[in-house]
């Protein structure tokens, strides 16, 4: 309609009557629900008019209403329903539970419960454009219906499909109401002295369906275009036709305003909805712009609104099985109307002037209010299950599968949704199933209602078989589709299927065992896998959501702790520190609510920030800045929880730590005066936390289970007894131990008697070097488990105590005999081993020189050559000792490495590393190239300790210090010495070069961590901090929690040129690397 059009109906009709009339709305234009019943009506750039009607009581042959008898009405409330959900379908061959885990898995509830701010973006600055044309009464009045207003889309994703360019794939449009601004229509009221100039009729029209009747035409009529109307046998009806070719106008419009290049949108039109889609092409980096558009096509509908037809009663009192919808809800959709819109019956006569009766508005109540997240989840997966196998027929849409799904809702109880979402996705085929094998599918609020009415016998056939193969396999099909498409922020590297094969494994072992504990083991296991990759990527929020919805679901499993035990329980399992924290500190921020328990993951972060701090040098101020926020967290559990359980363990480490030795004693010994010494209370280490232990019980551990440690659970108690010792060590205070901390210590372990107590109690002992009961404690820690470390520990202990005593003789005998018994080792393997676990080098040397009457062989010459090297350093410069010690050393070596076969192996970089430390430069690289030039040389290892500390350059000594030792072929030491040799001869740089580049050849052939931070080392000779910090990320991409490598990364950044401006990205680290080394995680001090 044009302008002028439009201001000649207002001013016949349609601001005199909206002016006059509004002082009786209340009293002549409302029912008993309180609806008013007027309409004024026109798109933006149409007219408003007020409609009156007097009833004429015309009744037309009914068209295509089919014969409402017993035999042929299908109410909702079909005597066949289908059965509910049970743990093991036989139809599909699967376990629910499964097919539960698999949906809650790819369609977890953060994903499809999301409101979307754009979407509602997108429907205020429509209705701001119709308030700024109009002002505060715009004609229009823009809704949200549909998929994207009541949270059922398919999430968004990325199309990856083989030999083409990946996409971003959005599968749901904006649905838009324009829903005039007006008082809703209504049917004739006979009861009334009210005049209706407009009346919605329902009868003689298929049910679902309507009619807007024009009584008083030269009243609405006046000055309109003639076409607004249709006359019928004399009888005036709204042209749906003209509205519906309105609304294209209109969206050609809002194209225009919305972009200055009209080309990038499209207006096209399918029936009457309207769409205006931006086609801008959807590459990879628009699609995950923080700018790209959610929804690329909108689509509009033309809409009248009315009050709640008659034909729709039925849905407000018809029986339900469960309280899904309350009276008061319904009560609510009911005096809100619905409406009408220009889509005319598929077999009517008169199509132009038919409506269709809405209930869009009606469902989104219903989505927003009433269906729970767990419905919601399975509707999404059956929208996705149609879209991949029903894509391109136009034979079920997804309303249809709604209705199903609708009707589900009413009969199955709330509960079975959460517990068992499998099941109910079955329940929804099976009831649709049903409804296409009646060939009748009833509207949800309008049973009489055939949605399928359309169909032919054929296509009912063809639908039925359909159904059928995806009823008997609901979880292929969508596998198949994940293969080629990443939904929402999924691994793009590892196919869905790829995580989900052990789930799968486990179908047929459940069908037998029935155990649903066993089979979460399984799902945790594959969530674990799930997570990691999405740390991988850096995607923290996401993990942190992933877990949270699958806590949800793992409860209906098995039982579970609480929530932030849960979360750590994973978190725990990540290497990287910073993503650890960044977990934890967003699900307080995002979970408190949810979750009241998650404060106490306050303790987990005080350790994180604890090892973290780790990864930077000692004493520095990044360092103590991550000290102080560590501090801040285990006291924010403390003022809540006290000074119990693990946390004072962890808190001793971090007094330790920050040099805080008073403040570590007077909170242990809090603990453990305060304790009831139960068993109850344990401490958790695994491969982050094992780097804030003190040193001499890191190594233990790292010996006792190997490196990485995954998780190792340690008594609270004895840890902190042992820990306090430490502390009054550190304090230069050990006689001021009380004697009754070891009399404790002695209860304890002889009320629990477990092999860790004991084990605690050694190392205690050790400390103290009271040898004769630190054997006694191991012995008893041996006999539990049979650990052949602890019997080392054991055998140590009785050499020691031998040693102190200066017995020789008994000395002998026992190895003697403890080689007569080692099964499997030689007398030199026993004697080497033994040598190595004694206190210091001087022992080892005094403990190897008693042996001589033992005929030891040749090899044990450059074991004790190294003892030799070692032990002089215990002894003071220029002492007669030390020189002794190092002479003998030499002579060791020189004997060893006289034998041709020995100059191939690792004592030779040994004896390079010994004329190294006494700056004899030109007889070591003498030695390192001869070394070099052989081939052999790979397939030997040195590993340095803590037996050999003082012998080593101060890089070696960081390795050692962080992770207790330092191992890496003896190729790589070599490279290592020799660059350092060249550098301390002044060689030139092109000679230090061509070594360096062959050093790096053979690191990226065995791909060694510890042999890129050998690299490493070898740069920051020259301080070639650049070059230097590139090695040590290569050590950190080979291990991720190489935390000697991440201190030196940090260093090298923080003295390498300001004007580099380097960024550690997926070019060649992954993303979590490159997070943590970047440094994204900023301290909120």
């Amino acid at each position: 309609m044009d302008e002028s059009n439009r201001n000649k109906i207002n001013d016949n009709i349609g601001i005199s009557d909206r002016n006059n009339g509004g002082q009786n709305d209340e009293k002549d234009n409302k029912d008993d629900t309180g609806e008013v019943y007027a309409c004024s009506f026109d798109m933006d750039c149409g007219a408003k008019c007020e409609l009156e009607y007097e009833g004429i009581n015309d009744k037309k042959v009914q068209e295509n209403k089919p014969p409402l008898t017993k035999d042929t009405k299908r109410d909702v409330d079909r005597e066949a329903s289908p059965t509910l959900p049970v743990e093991w379908d036989n139809t599909a061959d699967i376990p629910t539970l499964h097919f539960s885990f698999i949906v809650n898995l790819l369609l977890p509830k953060h994903l499809i419960s999301k409101r979307h701010p754009k979407v509602e973006q997108e429907i205020d600055k429509l209705n701001n454009r119709g308030r700024q044309q109009y002002g505060e009464d715009p004609p229009s009045k823009y809704i949200a219906v549909g998929s994207s207003a009541e949270c059922y889309e398919i999430p968004r994703m990325i199309s990856k499909e083989p030999l083409k360019i990946p996409i971003g794939v959005q599968h749901s449009d904006i649905d838009v109401l324009v829903a005039w601004n007006s008082r809703r229509i209504r049917e004739l009221d006979l009861q009334t002295s009210d005049k209706q100039k407009v009346v919605l009729e329902i009868e003689d029209v298929h049910p679902g369906y309507c009619r807007l009747f024009i009584n008083d035409p030269e009243s609405v009529l006046r000055g309109v275009d003639p076409s607004t109307a249709i006359w019928v046998e004399k009888r005036g009806f709204f042209n749906a036709k003209k509205v519906r070719d309105d609304i294209k106008t209109l969206m050609d419009q809002i194209g225009f305003e919305q972009s200055t290049d009209i080309s990038k949108f499209i207006v096209d039109q399918k029936g009457p909805a309207v769409g205006l889609e931006d086609i801008t092409a959807r590459t990879l980096k628009l699609f995950q712009s923080s700018t790209s558009l959610q929804h690329p096509r909108q689509e509009m509908v033309a809409a009248l609104p009315i009050s709640w037809p008659k034909i729709a009663n039925n849905w407000t009192f018809r029986q339900r099985t469960n309280n899904w919808l309350s009276d008061t809800l319904m009560k609510s959709i009911v005096d809100e109307g619905c409406h009408v819109v220009p889509v005319p019956h598929r077999h009517t006569k008169h199509p132009d002037i038919e409506w269709r009766l809405s209930f869009a508005t009606s469902e989104v109540r219903l989505a927003k209010d009433v269906v729970t997240d767990d419905q919601r989840q399975c509707y999404v997966y059956l929208k996705l299950l149609r879209q991949v196998k029903m894509k391109g027929l136009d034979l079920l849409s997804s309303y249809h599968m709604k209705t199903a799904f609708l009707y589900s809702c009413e009969r199955l109880p709330t509960e079975c949704w959460h517990e068992n979402q499998g099941g109910c996705i079955l329940y929804v085929l099976d009831t649709l199933i049903g409804f296409v094998k009646d060939r009748w599918l009833p509207s949800y609020f309008i049973p009489e209602n055939n949605l399928l009415d359309h169909l032919t016998e054929d296509e009912f056939n063809h639908l039925d078989i359909l159904l059928a193969s995806i009823r008997t396999d609901p979880i292929s099909p969508v596998l198949e589709f994940t293969d080629t498409n990443i939904i929402a922020n999924q691994s793009a590297v590892l196919p869905f299927r790829h995580f989900i094969g052990p789930v799968l494994d486990d179908f047929r072992r459940f069908k037998v065992h029935r155990n649903r504990e066993k089979s979460a083991k399984e799902f945790i296991h594959t969530l674990i896998s799930f997570v990691s990759a999405f740390l991988v990527d850096d995607k923290v929020e996401d993990s942190v959501h992933y877990l949270a919805d699958l806590y949800d679901f793992l409860e209906t499993c098995a039982p579970a702790d609480c929530f932030s035990k849960y979360l750590y329980s994973f978190i725990s399992q990540w290497k990287i520190v910073t993503q650890c924290i960044r977990c934890l500190e967003f699900s307080v921020e995002f979970y408190a609510n949810k979750y009241p328990d998650i404060r106490n993951v306050n303790q987990y972060l005080g350790n994180f920030y604890h090892a973290y701090s780790c990864q930077h040098p000692k004493d520095s101020q990044i360092s103590r800045q991550l000290l102080s926020k560590a501090t801040d967290y285990f006291n924010r559990y403390i003022q809540e929880k006290g000074l119990v359980d693990s946390v004072s363990v962890d808190f001793a480490l971090c007094n330790l730590a920050a040099g805080r030795t008073d403040m570590c004693i007077s909170h242990l010994k809090d603990y453990v005066y305060s304790s009831c010494d139960t068993q109850d209370n344990y401490t958790n280490v695994n491969d982050t936390k094992i780097i804030t232990l003190e040193n001499t019980l890191r190594k233990d551990l790292i010996s006792l289970v190997g490196d990485p440690i995954r998780m190792i659970v340690l008594p609270s108690f004895p840890l902190a007894l042992y820990l306090l010792l430490v502390a009054y060590q550190a304090d230069n205070n050990i006689k001021g131990l009380p004697d009754e901390i070891l009399d404790k210590f002695q209860h304890y372990c002889q009320q629990s008697n477990t092999f860790w107590s004991n084990y605690l109690h050694g190392l205690f002992l050790t400390h103290l070097q009271l040898w004769g009961e630190a054997e006694v404690a191991f012995h008893k820690a041996n006999t539990i488990t049979g650990c052949q470390y602890s019997k080392w520990k054991e055998i140590a202990c009785h050499i020691e105590n031998l040693l102190s005593k200066e017995k020789h003789s008994e000395t002998i005998e026992y190895m003697e005999d403890i080689s007569t018994k080692a099964s499997g080792a030689s007398r030199d393997a026993v004697v080497h081993t033994v040598a190595f676990q004694l206190s210091s080098a001087s022992k080892a040397v005094q403990f190897t020189d008693n042996l001589e009457d033992l005929n030891l062989s040749t090899f044990i010459n450059g074991n004790l050559a190294c003892l030799h090297f070692a032990s002089a350093f215990e002894y003071p410069d220029e002492s007669d000792e030390r020189i002794t010690a190092l002479v003998r050393a030499e002579t060791l070596f020189s004997t060893f490495l006289s034998e041709i076969p020995n100059e191939e192996s690792a004592t030779t970089v040994d004896y390079a590393a010994f004329l190294c430390n006494q700056e004899r430069w030109s007889e070591a690289i003498d030695i390192l190239d001869l070394f070099l030039s052989k081939a052999n040389t790979n397939k030997c290892s040195n590993s340095y300790g803590t037996m050999e500390y003082l012998t080593l350059d101060d890089f070696l000594k960081k390795e050692v210090d962080t992770h207790t030792k330092m191992e890496a072929p003896s190729r790589s030491f070599a490279y290592y010495y020799a660059i350092k040799c060249l550098v301390k001869l002044g060689e030139p740089d092109q000679k230090i070069k061509g070594v360096k580049a062959a050093f790096s050849k053979f690191c990226t052939e065995i791909k060694n961590s510890r042999s890129f931070s050998l690299l490493g080392y070898s740069e920051m000779l020259r301080e070639n901090w650049y070059r230097a910090e590139h090695w040590f990320c290569k050590a950190v991409e080979m291990a991720w929690d190489y935390t000697a490598a991440k201190q030196n990364f940090n260093l090298c950044k923080s003295k390498r040129s300001s004007d580099i401006n380097e960024k550690y990205e997926e070019k060649y680290i992954p993303l979590c690397v490159a997070a943590e080394l970047n440094g994204i995680m900023p301290l909120q001090m």
